[in-house]
């Protein structure tokens, strides 16, 4: 009986060292930062209890405390960590940053989360891996900046958080804009992509963004010069967009009632439709698509756009209405269409016209030095011609002027007078220009005259004698 109780209490005391073990073993285990060696984030004198955080229930921390961490932290080329979690700075306390760089070559991977807090920063040339479905969560007002050669697998922009992906930068996944947060690329990225609250997205020179893109709320989208976006971009709520680069794709304003920009060297290759309360300026370009104004939408066509529309449905109709903003050497952005051209590719046809449509010229950055005359061609062609030429007004200066313009074969032709104030302007500068001339001359000093003499009587060769005034005097 005993030899049976002593096995019994044996087998018990085995299976829970064991389970206890078991439970040791999977308890998380935390490591903080604390730099006092160097930066090197394998060097274990850097971390607490002299231990690299590693493993499947290991955890970083990194953030600044008290006392101040002496080293950010790095892990460099051909450095290798794989744990847990990587937490970068301390949520609800914003005294708590941390700062990790990761060196080209060197490959940093999670099995469950990822999060800058506060004002950390993440700087990346390196290869990051992170095992949830949430990615790098950015959050607060954090930071990063993936370089050339990075790689990460996704990435989450929260709160006022902004990230960087430089040119040769790759992320598989981009998670939606929401909060403040605010991303500039500078790389290729493919996916569909939304803004959301007030976030900001930029492409920016050598960006390219393949995708659907949709910007909410009143969030903002800004293609620079030298970005790219294939696929549709529509703006919604009180969103903002402004292209200053390509656009190959079409341009919807769904419903969105902040002004929209096509910039001088902004380039749609697609329809852009503008109807209900929408608002675009064009100074750019337009083509490959349909362009239409109706409802009650406004455009401003600067004098440096180019609008050719394709199709039937090239429509100016309902209660648009069109601005027309006339360069300082008499430039205008003709519309044109291929509706019924003459010849294919002159884009010289008829846009469809209703006659309820409102049209204006604003001639006041004309120079007249270029001549007081001016011909303008709004239109290619338009149905409706004579109502269409009656609902053109004309502003200099707010005033109205249409009264000095007239049409025929498809063009305004007008004198732009300068304004009184204008022409008191000149007749005083040219007054002054007299007064000063006439003053001029009272002061200069009348040529000498003189006498020619015989020096002697026996000299042929004449002497001169000044008379008056003398210039010696």
């Amino acid at each position: 009986m005993k030899v049976r109780f002593n096995k019994l209490f044996t087998t018990t005391s085995l299976f829970l060292g064991m389970a206890f073990t078991a439970q040791l073993q999977a308890q998380d285990t935390f490591r903080n930062w604390e730099g006092g060696t160097s930066d090197d984030w394998m060097d274990p004198l850097n971390w607490q209890n002299d231990t690299i955080p590693a493993g499947a229930n290991a955890t970083a921390r990194i953030y600044d405390s008290t006392p101040t961490i002496p080293n950010n932290t790095v892990l460099r080329t051909r450095g290798n960590a794989t744990l847990k979690n990587v937490w970068i700075g301390q949520s609800g306390d914003p005294t708590k940053s941390g700062n990790l760089t990761v060196q080209s070559g060197a490959t940093l991977a999670t099995s469950n989360d990822f999060i800058l807090n506060n004002n950390s920063k993440l700087t990346s040339s390196g290869a990051i891996t992170v095992g949830n479905t949430n990615g790098i969560i950015v959050r607060d007002s954090a930071g990063v900046t993936l370089k050339n050669g990075s790689t990460l697998n996704k990435l989450n922009l929260q709160g006022n958080s902004t990230a960087t992906l430089e040119n040769g930068s790759s992320v598989t996944t981009l998670s939606n804009l929401a909060g403040s947060a605010k991303l500039t690329m500078h790389n290729t990225y493919s996916g569909n992509l939304t803004t959301n609250n007030s976030s900001t997205l930029s492409i920016g020179n050598g960006g390219s963004l393949t995708g659907n893109l949709t910007a909410n709320n009143s969030s903002s989208v800004s293609i620079g010069n030298g970005g790219s976006h294939t696929g549709d971009l529509t703006a919604n709520n009180t969103s903002k967009v402004t292209i200053n680069g390509t656009l190959n794709g079409n341009f919807e304003i769904g419903s969105s009632t902040a002004e929209q920009r096509i910039g001088a060297t902004g380039t749609v290759n697609g329809d852009v439709k503008v109807s209900s309360n929408d608002v675009l300026t064009i100074a750019g370009e337009v083509s490959g698509g349909q362009f239409s104004v109706n409802g009650t939408g406004k455009v401003v066509i600067e004098s440096t756009a180019d609008i050719r529309s394709e199709g039937i449905d090239s429509w100016l109709y309902d209660s648009a209405d069109v601005t027309w903003n006339v360069g300082a050497d008499g430039s205008v952005g003709t519309l044109r269409t291929n509706h019924l051209e003459s010849t294919t590719g002159a884009f010289d046809g008829e846009w469809r016209y209703t006659g309820s449509a409102l049209f204006t010229v604003v001639l006041d950055d004309y120079d007249t030095t270029n001549g007081l005359t001016i011909s303008l061609a709004l239109v290619s062609g338009i149905q409706n011609e004579t109502t269409f030429a009656s609902n053109v007004r004309f502003l200099l200066n707010g005033e109205n002027v249409s009264s000095d313009f007239t049409y025929a074969n498809g063009i305004f032709t007008g004198n732009v007078v300068p304004e009184p104030g204008a022409y008191a302007l000149l007749a005083g500068g040219l007054g002054l220009a007299a007064a000063l001339t006439r003053r001029a001359r009272r002061r200069s000093p009348a040529p000498p005259r003189y006498a020619s003499l015989p020096c002697s009587p026996s000299s042929n060769s004449p002497c001169y004698k000044f008379l008056s005034p003398s210039p010696f005097n």
